[in-house]
């Protein structure tokens, strides 16, 4: 099924919660651009088709940010709360422009690339050079790279300055499941299985999502979560991680058990195996969500 990016851009940006913010329509035009580029580099039927990194993430990303930034922004200083939304939303459908370089080079060339439509945008609001600088810094701290025990780490998220935009655009990048839940899980995990294997086997799908349960456990380790935020909110930390818990818990847990239950009722590969079998490279992007479904049922069952 085709995505409506305009749309979807349009849903993102009426998500902003705060009385004193707004997403301005300049902003919404250029994000709509810079969605459907992204997704005719990586999307269906490009030249470089990616089950992941597409359109459809960047949108993803995009709205995780605006619920991150929603929740932060009462603790965000005020000589970084201009614009906060705009860069969430252009940074976000835009983050991934970039996927054939490596880590970091990707970044610098999406950063440049997104400075480079701004200021193509001429006498557009959003054309400053504190933007196009939080733009560009805001990039580069959603690197991401894997340490000795294969955990992922953002190197660069406490490197520069203190702008919480810094903060909310690689967290809402790789916490996903976290922010949205079980069902973002089977959608993640599954696309980014197929982009890494191409065409998995079952076991290959099955086994990437009882793998979920390690990465959620490591991502949100309370000794990193709460040194990033510090970083961000020296002095608000302790609420900030609260409001955090308060929003996210649940679904960490909720991910984090069915992760687990696959690994424990190993007979939930059956219902993994008939969501999958018959699976196109025209529908496979909604694989993750037919999964989801035939295990909340199938685990239901087991109850």
């Amino acid at each position: 099924m085709a995505i409506d990016f305009e749309q979807e851009v349009i849903g993102i940006a009426n998500m902003v919660k705060p009385h004193d913010a707004q997403i301005s329509d300049d902003t919404i035009a250029l994000s709509i651009e810079v969605a459907l580029e992204v997704d005719e580099r990586y999307g269906l039927g490009s030249d470089h088709q990616l089950d992941y990194h597409n359109g459809e993430h960047g949108l993803d990303v995009a709205r995780c940010v605006t619920i991150l930034n929603n929740i932060i922004y009462p603790y965000v200083p005020p000589r970084y709360q201009p614009q906060l939304f705009d860069l969430g939303l252009l940074g976000g459908v835009g983050n991934d422009y970039e996927q054939e370089l490596g880590p970091g080079a990707n970044e610098a060339a999406t950063g440049a690339y997104l400075v480079a439509k701004v200021q193509a945008q001429g006498s557009s609001e959003i054309n400053n050079p504190d933007f196009r600088d939080r733009l560009y810094d805001g990039i580069q701290a959603t690197v991401i790279e894997k340490d000795e025990d294969g955990r992922i780490i953002q190197p660069n998220i406490r490197e520069g300055s203190q702008d919480p935009f810094r903060w909310s655009l690689p967290t809402g990048d790789v916490n996903g499941v976290a922010i949205e839940g079980s069902a973002r899980m089977f959608k993640d995990a599954t696309r980014l299985c197929f982009e890494e294997y191409g065409n998995p086997t079952l076991d290959q799908i099955y086994d990437f999502l009882i793998s979920q349960a390690g990465f959620l456990r490591d991502r949100v380790d309370d000794e990193q979560v709460r040194a990033d935020m510090a970083h961000f909110f020296p002095l608000e930390v302790d609420q900030v991680y609260a409001d955090m818990t308060k929003a996210f818990h649940g679904n960490i847990i909720s991910a984090y058990a069915l992760a687990k239950a696959l690994d424990r009722h190993r007979e939930l590969k059956g219902a993994v195996g008939l969501a999958v079998k018959g699976a196109s490279l025209l529908d496979r992007s909604l694989l993750g969500d037919r999964i989801g479904r035939a295990v909340h049922t199938a685990a239901e069952a087991l109850a």
